[in-house]
């Protein structure tokens, strides 16, 4: 009974392991991708939406600017710690996660310069400023890296990753595991908390992508850690004293 509990904790293992290799693989496309087309992308957001969203979409994206981010993940560890029985696994998880992707993004923040997109509108753009549409047309994603500068703290040049979306999805990925029947929400929450930087102009479209797949990384290394963990604990559990 032993060797087959073994036996399948591996196999369990070895899939886990597999997924999340071909979700990075998928990841990193999805990011070469879009990363070609975050000026026209963003061509087409000042297009659409002016220098910015107002009413009540504005308000919208504010709120959902603040999932993952710290008062909210406050309030969701005080309800968890209230109302479930697990709550020691999922604070850990959750706690786990926020630092795991900060302790990514940050420096990525502090050592690859790029500019956000209004300074790169001021920076690069060779027709009148104010005319952002037009301003966009006369440079390209990559006239907006800078490269690897290690000292980065300009604000400005901030821009990749973006650590509101890695903190969303790192916090969504740790409760759609813990309640899987809302996990629809969490990941809702999530993608609009990522869009929400693209569509006030925060971020290009890639830092958005760069910041999710970073937390959702963060999440699947640390729900593989803390399901390792309870496994080990209940064969424990369950083996006979010699």
């Amino acid at each position: 009974m032993s060797s087959h509990r073994e036996e399948s904790s591996a196999k369990t293992s070895r899939h886990r392991a597999a997924r999340t290799i071909v979700c990075i693989s998928l990841w990193a496309a999805l990011f070469l991708v879009l990363l070609h087309f975050d000026v026209s992308l963003m061509r087409w957001r000042y297009s659409v939406l002016g220098d910015g969203p107002k009413g009540l979409l504005l308000h919208l994206l504010n709120n959902l600017r603040e999932f993952g981010q710290l008062v909210c993940v406050v309030v969701v560890l005080i309800i968890v710690v209230t109302y479930d029985r697990r709550w020691k696994s999922i604070v850990v998880a959750v706690l786990l996660a926020q630092g795991l992707a900060a302790v990514i993004y940050n420096p990525g923040k502090l050592l690859i310069v790029r500019y956000r997109p209004q300074p790169a509108i001021e920076a690069l753009a060779t027709t009148e400023k104010s005319d952002k549409v037009a301003a966009l047309s006369t440079f390209t994603s990559r006239d907006t890296w800078l490269g690897w500068r290690p000292g980065n703290y300009s604000v400005e040049t901030q821009s990749f990753p973006s650590g509101h979306a890695a903190g969303a999805f790192a916090l969504a990925g740790v409760l759609a595991w813990g309640y899987p029947r809302l996990g629809w929400l969490f990941w809702t929450l999530a993608v609009g908390c990522a869009a929400s930087r693209y569509l006030t102009a925060v971020h290009w479209p890639s830092d958005c992508l760069a910041g999710a797949a970073l937390g959702h990384l963060a999440a699947r290394l640390v729900v593989g850690l803390v399901t390792i963990c309870a496994h080990s604990r209940s064969r424990r559990a369950t083996t006979p004293a010699p």
